[in-house]
């Protein structure tokens, strides 16, 4: 699952949206939408700039590398995008809970709506029983990071010594609050 805020529906802003999540994570093979305008009409600007690719070398090559397949469910048909229409509803309740009656600003949203993507994304699916004595789980996050690869970085700091670390009073007081909204999630 990605969730990202962003200003405005329009399909300028859903396509530098899949553009920055091409940029972090991978270029998907496929993309499952409903049949929203912005939907459709990104997938024919990015299909039509694929037939073009001889006027423009680059986004056409891109495109063709990328190889992405649209797949659109029925219109009116909410239930047959079950699994993600799951996780948009895990995350507005969260979203919904987590801040309470705060109002934040777009720093701290954008902030929140992360780590509640993280938390989605990490929590166990299933786990596999190859060795009884130990359980792998199976988290979203397999399908969607760049890299599977959890490596703990050495220089890491947690969120309060990081925040000793900054010499502001804006700065401690808002990292607070983003704690404070974090806990408040894991509490709900």
């Amino acid at each position: 699952m990605h969730a990202e805020l962003i200003t405005d529906n329009t399909t300028i802003s859903f396509i530098n949206t899949m553009r920055r999540f091409m940029s972090r994570r991978r270029v998907p093979r496929t993309i499952t939408c409903d049949n929203a305008p912005t939907f459709l009409l990104a997938e024919r600007i990015l299909t039509d700039s694929l037939l073009k690719s001889q006027a423009d070398g680059q986004i056409g090559e891109f495109l063709a590398i990328a190889g992405i397949t649209w797949h659109k469910i029925t219109p009116c048909a909410p239930w047959q995008g079950g699994f993600h229409e799951r996780l948009i509803k895990e995350e507005k309740w969260a979203l919904n809970k987590t801040p309470g009656r705060r109002i934040l600003d777009e720093d701290s949203l954008r902030t929140v709506l992360v780590e509640i993507e993280s938390c989605l994304n990490y929590r166990p699916l299933t786990y596999r029983e190859e060795d009884p004595d130990e359980l792998n789980k199976i988290v979203i996050s397999y399908s969607v990071d760049k890299s599977q690869d959890d490596v703990d970085d050495p220089n890491f700091l947690p969120a309060t010594e990081r925040a000793r670390l900054r010499t502001g009073r804006d700065a401690e007081r808002g990292l607070k609050t983003s704690c404070e909204i974090t806990e408040k999630f894991w509490q709900v």
